[in-house]
């Protein structure tokens, strides 16, 4: 989507004390997660050549928080919450058909391959079926400044 066209979309349908949300998560740097960086890895190499995650990846590409600074919606915060889990090997295949990179659609018959390839890495890391991971989930608030605002 163009970001910064629907930021003036979404301010002409908010009221003046709403705000946008962008949530997101990662994987903090601890040994629970030392699966995660493998686990990257094998998804990447099935997004080769998809043009919307290159351009994603690209160093041109600029970060929320440029686009949010240079809308209405400039004054921003960021929470996050970060907590171990105990997950399924299924949901880490079910992440990676998630993404449009690696859905089932884009990849057709190579959906296979990803699947075995992830349920054969996260096996080393599981017990009894599930993997402990350490997830950092966000939400950067971004309002409207004062002064746009009127408040």
């Amino acid at each position: 989507m163009e970001r910064a066209a629907t930021l003036d979309v979404l301010d002409a349908m908010i009221e003046p004390s709403g705000a946008v949300v962008l949530f997101g998560d990662n994987h903090p740097d601890v040994p629970e997660n030392s699966w995660h960086n493998s686990c990257r890895k094998i998804i990447e190499n099935y997004s080769t050549g998809d043009v919307v995650r290159e351009k994603l990846h690209s160093p041109e590409w600029l970060a929320h928080e440029a686009i949010l600074l240079a809308s209405p919606f400039a004054e921003m915060e960021r929470i996050s919450i970060i907590e171990r889990r105990v997950t399924p090997i299924e949901r880490f295949t079910d992440r990676a058909l998630s993404f449009s990179s690696t859905s089932r659609q884009r990849l057709g018959a190579k959906a296979g391959n990803l699947i075995r390839e992830l349920e054969e890495l996260m096996a080393k890391f599981a017990s009894n079926g599930h993997v402990s991971e350490v997830v950092e989930s966000t939400a950067l608030i971004a309002k409207r400044s004062r002064r746009s605002s009127g408040i």
